[in-house]
């Protein structure tokens, strides 16, 4: 009689099952268990460095939303504001950098400008004030208010102002906003 099967040649319920069994009870060897730490190893490897690379990614996100959310309310904050006109009031020249500067940086005493979360600084870099020239009708536009009113010129209502906003985390970004008199 052959093992597993019965008096009649038909296999004994549960045969294939003892035999499998007994195979197994042997363990492993040790070839099979060095296979599977290389295999783990080199998936979890894999794993750290999809994880990490993940991370690094979502703080570059968080700083550019963060920075965009900065600019976005530097960009509505000067559009708000009114209008300042370069010109000599009696000798003196009223530079609008200085008076756009202000809003985010106010003199010791005035209240302070709320910065958004994750914002440490919103400065005006330059303030560009345009005047129409006549002969192409387009737009010039120079930095220096004192030598525009030298040359003749006005400002003609129409400035480029440049902000840039830093991030906490070192990032900044810098926007162009576009200010008009009639606005």
């Amino acid at each position: 009689m052959l093992p597993g099967l019965g008096r009649r040649g038909r296999a004994q319920p549960g045969a294939r099952w003892r035999r499998r069994a007994a195979v197994d009870a042997r363990g492993v060897t040790l070839v099979e268990l060095l296979i599977t730490v290389a295999i783990m190893g080199a998936v979890s490897t894999t794993m750290a460095a999809a994880l990490s690379a993940t991370v690094v990614r979502s703080a570059d996100t968080r700083d550019r939303s963060t920075l965009d959310a900065g600019v976005r309310r530097a960009v509505d904050t000067l559009r708000a504001a009114p209008y300042r006109q370069c010109t000599d009031a009696g000798g003196v020249v009223d530079d609008p950098k200085g008076a756009y500067d202000a809003i985010f940086n106010p003199a010791e005493g005035d209240p302070p400008f709320e910065l958004p979360p994750g914002i440490k600084q919103i400065d005006v870099t330059d303030v560009k004030i345009g005047t129409l020239n006549a002969a192409t009708g387009g737009w010039t536009f120079t930095n220096e208010c004192a030598a525009l009113l030298a040359s003749g010129a006005e400002d003609d209502g129409t400035q480029q102002v440049t902000v840039k906003v830093t991030a906490t985390s070192g990032g900044s970004r810098t926007a162009v906003v576009l200010k008009r008199y009639w606005q």
